[in-house]
């Protein structure tokens, strides 16, 4: 009986050696660096970091990464209303120290994309400004800042302020703009050792994107004029911005949005090779555009806090001179007031129209806008009605224009909240695109930003994807309908 259990001993010993041998062999950590870091580059950027305790081959691998977004899931109690608390202070010097401990141990010689996104305020200059000039440095080709606050209806306030100083701009703070234009003459190094990461950061941005951050339109400017290949430039929320020129066609830039400056005058796009163009804030705008061949995209919208709307009479004047060319045009949450009788201009060209409406005229403006644009393939509308004003009133479409349109195949409702004159609204699609594909209904109401959606909204939604389903038993089998 004795040899058995030997044997049986024997044969669990070698078992166990057998798989410890194999593992030993760490085939992972012995591939090159670069292959570890493109690894790593697929997880979010505090897993990546959490590697470093896996061995010491993988201590530095993920301090080598060069995307470094620094996102987060945590959220404020300020998201209910609520005066910051101790608990919030602490989450914000957490998410300040986390983004320096990665700033401070990074090892690569580059990074494509630096991103913070956090309710960062002026309080925390000192560490932005390092942050910056170390995504410099690095030849960053992708930067963004959104310090944009938690809070009810986003919530913009002066914040922090771009440090024109460490481009080497010396520039005197002002919002009058014969001061912001003499202030442009003004450029002179502020500290040579911020230079050498300023010359090596304008070779390779590509990408600019602030929000929250007060830029005046002067280093803006600079930005553009020092960034050969810069293509995208986005400035949300930004007090300082007063006017904005670009008027070279040595420019790089293709994409530029400017949305709720609230002290913006004017803009100036002139000899420029700008591609797609948004604006978002009130009417009282300068705007020119001059000389843009190459642009197809414009967006217009507004914010209810600037009370005073585009109408298209202030809209299609700015861009009589290239409507003709226009290949996307997007009005969202844009109150469009219409006249009875205005007549939109030929959109020969138009592929992709985004509307909003908020009355019951919605029917007769966008029979206008089917009839400008006969060659219209999706249509995307934004439906905004107050919370305290559902009533379930018919569409007054006696007015609306009896048209066929032979090339629109997609329809977006957002914002459907199942009333008759929605309703109403499908049926006048589906009788006037002849070859219409598909509608796409979306009861969600995204004006709340960054909050938790509400258990009325939620329930609200709910209710109106109830009512569609019910609805499309009597639609055409021909037209694919989604509910989202």
């Amino acid at each position: 009986m004795a040899e058995p259990e030997i044997k049986g001993r024997y044969n669990l010993r070698k078992r166990r050696k057998i798989y410890a041998s194999n593992n030993l062999v760490d085939r992972i950590s012995v591939l090159p660096d670069e292959i570890l870091v493109s690894v790593l580059s697929l997880l979010p950027l505090k897993e990546a970091q959490a590697t470093c305790v896996l061995s010491k081959r993988w201590h530095c691998v993920w301090a080598s990464l060069m995307a470094l977004n620094f996102d987060t899931n945590k959220r404020l109690s300020c998201l209910k209303g609520l005066k910051p608390k101790a608990r919030d202070l602490e989450l914000i010097h957490r998410y300040v120290g986390w983004v320096n401990s990665v700033v401070e141990q990074h090892k690569g010689p580059r990074i494509d994309q630096f991103r913070v996104s956090y309710f960062l305020n002026e309080k925390f200059s000192s560490s932005i400004d390092k942050w910056i000039e170390f995504a410099l440095r690095k030849g960053v080709q992708m930067l963004e800042l959104n310090l944009l606050e938690y809070a009810y209806y986003c919530t913009i306030r002066p914040g922090y302020a771009f440090p024109h100083k460490l481009l080497g701009l010396n520039v005197e703070e002002s919002s009058s703009s014969r001061k912001e234009e003499s202030a442009r003459k003004h450029l002179c190094p502020d500290s040579p050792s911020h230079q050498p990461c300023v010359c090596v950061g304008f070779k390779s941005l590509r990408v600019l994107t602030l929000e929250c951050v007060d830029i005046s339109g002067e280093v803006l400017e600079y930005f553009l004029r020092s960034c050969p290949v810069m293509e995208r430039v986005s400035v949300y929320g930004s007090s300082k911005l007063v006017n904005l020129r670009v008027v070279s066609p040595s420019f790089a830039l293709k994409y530029l949005v400017i949305q709720r400056c609230s002290n913006i005058e004017s803009i100036e796009i002139v000899d420029a090779h700008i591609v797609s163009f948004a604006y978002d804030g009130g009417e009282k705008i300068r705007l020119r555009l001059e000389n843009v061949p190459l642009l197809v995209e414009v967006s217009i919208q507004e914010h209810r806090e600037y009370y005073s709307f585009l109408s298209m009479d202030v809209l299609f004047a700015s861009l009589s001179s290239y409507i003709s060319q226009l290949e996307i045009l997007k009005m969202n949450n844009t109150i469009l007031y219409c006249k009875e009788y205005y007549v939109v201009p030929m959109l020969p060209n138009l592929k992709y129209l985004g509307l909003s409406f908020k009355d019951d005229e919605a029917l007769m403006q966008l029979a206008l806008f089917l009839k400008a644009s006969p060659y219209l393939q999706r249509l995307v509308i934004h439906l905004h009605y107050s919370v305290s004003n559902r009533k379930k009133r018919h569409f007054t479409n006696k007015r609306a224009a009896k048209c066929s349109h032979h090339y629109l195949k997609k329809v977006e409702l957002v914002g459907y909240d199942c009333s008759t004159r929605e309703d109403e609204l499908v049926k006048y699609l589906i009788k006037t695109a002849i070859n219409l594909e598909q509608i796409v209904i979306d009861p969600a109401r995204r004006w709340l930003y960054r909050l938790p959606k509400r258990q009325d909204a939620a329930r609200r939604e709910e209710q109106a994807r109830v009512h569609f389903r019910q609805l499309k038993v009597d639609l055409p089998l021909t037209t694919e309908f989604v509910c989202l």
